[in-house]
């Protein structure tokens, strides 16, 4: 999950690093929020769903 807003991490390495991780066949989910910086605004819907998708992912890949 990264901010496409995101002041800090420009979200350019996070298509970067879904690249290389696409090439070694690491199991992984890059989603971009348009509009998000370096955190999380739990006052927008699409930031919280985000934060969501991400537990349900960990959860699944880590067996809980």
């Amino acid at each position: 999950m990264q901010g496409k807003a995101d002041p800090l991490v420009p979200f350019k390495q996070a298509e970067r690093l879904d690249e290389v991780l696409k090439k070694n066949g690491v199991p992984h989910t890059l989603v971009l929020v348009e509009g998000m910086v370096h955190g999380v605004n739990q006052s927008k819907p699409a930031e919280l769903k985000a934060v969501a998708d991400a537990v349900a992912w960990l959860k699944a890949q880590l067996g809980g």
